[in-house]
């Protein structure tokens, strides 16, 4: 296998009409939205403009302070102390490694 020696494909836009019809339409709606988006902004005085900016900002700034303060979490807030789980180590089925009650038999130990 030559994964990393395989040369990248050049993209033919001649060759794919659906990709060329899909961006063009992301470019159009792109740009409708920065008009529509200038126009509100442009009816706002520059110090209107900021305040509304601050206010997103302090909105964006509450939300990610409010989701680490809320998050479920086993450990408490603030301790310098790591934990290790309690999963890690041990078989999935619960019983300690080397405490198998079921005998194991394969195609040499297996006898009819």
């Amino acid at each position: 296998m030559n994964l990393f020696s395989r040369q990248p494909k050049i993209i033919d836009a001649a060759n794919d009409p659906l990709a060329v019809g899909i961006a063009i339409k992301i470019l159009r709606w792109q740009a409708q939205a920065s008009k529509r988006m200038n126009r509100l902004a442009g009816n706002y005085s520059l110090r209107r403009q900021a305040w509304i900016l601050a206010l997103i900002l302090v909105v964006l700034a509450g939300a990610m302070v409010t989701s680490l303060i809320l998050q479920p979490s086993k450990s408490a807030p603030g301790t310098s102390v790591s934990y290790i789980s309690h999963h890690i180590g041990e078989a999935s089925n619960g019983k300690p490694p080397g405490e198998d009650t079921v005998v194991k038999t394969d195609s040499l130990t297996h006898r009819k």
